[in-house]
């Protein structure tokens, strides 16, 4: 098994998208890491502010709690459902099996005025009673309706009397997908999220995290070049940061606003802008940070090779293109190339960029 490389966190800025739930995210703040999102479907609007604080515990075996920042909001119809995730803690983070659990009230409110009080309870000694949840569903005058009990990582149940002997299921999870353990413990769902499928190939923007090249390195498993890319991609942005405070400019995200609650509320226009492709490439004190290499992939539609675009091409090579515009940004080939100029293309780049050549000549 590769050893894994350090984590790679939000840029400024950065985005993601998942269409089939109308889901986008932004990271909008860097000091303090905020990202906030919103979602919509037939009859229903979610956002969220999400940000965390850290905590340390214990002096010999220490646990890490991290402290959740923001509020989730959905609205059903008329009605608005808003809730505070309780803390998470990471365990036996020198010795032992280290293990995750969310510990603490969370209370779930409408403003219909019921309300729903749930515990998450700390594991025991021995561990029985791990990720277990517990609550009561309240009515506008905090009488209790009914309870609510179970794991949050096996499903949750309602009790139909009140003795709790008689139970109806309202949640479990999908099973693991096979070998799930070799894979960070991603879920059927999750494991697919950063597939950059043919369908999403031109349509993203550029600011999309799929297109983050070290990502990408530690997909493929080349885990060397990830590690490099991520320094790289980190160096980049202190370097625009640096910039903007010389030059007194203030980043604004693109898509979300800061309410005067403190939330970040999503303004619109993502959508709109998708649909058109005329996506902003351009992020403030620079070219968006992994606009910079020249990459080769294989169309999954046509079955044939295109071009990603470095915003330098070799005017020799955009013949040889079967795509007119970038597979990734949907800059127009002929808009990015420097006449006479040959760009700075890492040599693999060069090699791919010669078997493409073959390809598209048989």
């Amino acid at each position: 098994m590769y050893p894994a490389p350090s984590q790679s966190n939000p840029m400024l800025g950065e985005t993601f998208e998942d269409i089939r739930l109308g889901f986008i995210a932004e990271k909008v703040s860097h000091h303090p890491p905020i990202m906030a999102c919103h979602a919509h479907g037939d009859g229903w609007e979610f956002w969220c502010t999400s940000g965390a604080k850290n905590k340390f515990w214990g002096k010999f075996n220490p646990s890490l709690e991290i402290i959740p920042m923001g509020a989730a909001y959905v609205r059903i119809g008329d009605e608005v459902y808003s809730w505070q995730k309780p803390s998470s803690f990471m365990r036996n983070l020198i010795a032992g099996n280290r293990y995750l659990e969310h510990v603490g009230p969370m209370s779930i409110t409408s403003t219909a005025g019921h309300r729903c009080d749930l515990d998450f309870k700390e594991g025991g000694f021995w561990g029985s009673t791990l990720n277990h949840v517990g609550g009561s569903i309240l009515s506008p005058d905090s009488k209790i309706v009914s309870k609510i009990e179970g794991t949050w990582h096996e499903g949750l149940s309602q009790h139909l009397d009140t003795k709790g002997s008689h139970l109806k299921v309202l949640w479990r999870p999908n099973p693991f997908p096979p070998f799930a353990d070799q894979y960070y413990g991603f879920t059927g769902f999750t494991i697919t999220l950063n597939e950059l499928t043919p369908d999403l190939v031109g349509v993203v923007p550029p600011t999309d995290s799929r297109l983050r090249p070290d990502q990408r390195a530690m997909e493929e498993g080349r885990i060397d070049d990830a590690d490099r890319l991520k320094i790289q991609l980190e160096e980049g942005q202190r370097a625009r940061r640096r910039a903007r405070e010389e030059a007194g400019e203030e980043w604004k995200p693109q898509w979300f606003e800061q309410g005067t609650d403190g939330e970040w509320k999503y303004k619109g226009g993502y959508w709109e802008t998708r649909k058109t492709g005329k996506w902003n490439p351009v992020s403030p004190g620079g070219t968006w940070p992994w606009h910079n290499e020249v990459h080769v992939a294989a169309c999954g539609v046509l079955q044939r090779p295109y071009l990603v675009c470095r915003l330098h091409l070799m005017e020799e090579i955009a013949p040889i293109a079967r795509f007119r515009l970038c597979g990734l940004c949907s800059v127009s080939l002929s808009d990015v190339m420097v006449e006479g100029s040959l760009p700075d293309v890492p040599l693999f780049a060069l090699r791919n960029l010669l078997r493409l050549a073959v390809l598209t000549r048989l």
